[in-house]
């Protein structure tokens, strides 16, 4: 699995949110 830091987490949530990916948190 990829490791994001803990502030990137929430912009990739929304920019998977645009693009309409579901996205799988720990």
């Amino acid at each position: 699995d990829r490791q994001y830091i803990s502030g990137a987490e929430p912009i990739l949530a929304a920019l998977n949110g645009l693009l309409g990916i579901p996205v799988a948190h720990p």
